[in-house]
């Protein structure tokens, strides 16, 4: 059986907010080709970060009512 080495937490969260080296990208990307557990981990991130960007913009809202 062969050895898959996921990506880590920090690095998901670093792609999804598009502040991953390229060379980091590249090798990210290629992982995500072959890997369901990590492209499920970056959904939920992709998700959450789409939440606590829009629980900004309610903030910012109701600061300035």
């Amino acid at each position: 059986m062969v050895s898959v080495e996921h990506a880590t937490d920090d690095t998901l969260e670093r792609y999804s907010m598009r502040t991953l080296p390229r060379p980091e990208v590249e090798s990210l990307e290629e992982h995500l080709l072959i890997c369901q557990p990590c492209r499920d981990r970056l959904k939920a991130t992709d998700e959450f970060g789409a939440a606590m960007k829009a629980a900004g913009k309610i903030r910012e809202i109701e600061k300035s009512e």
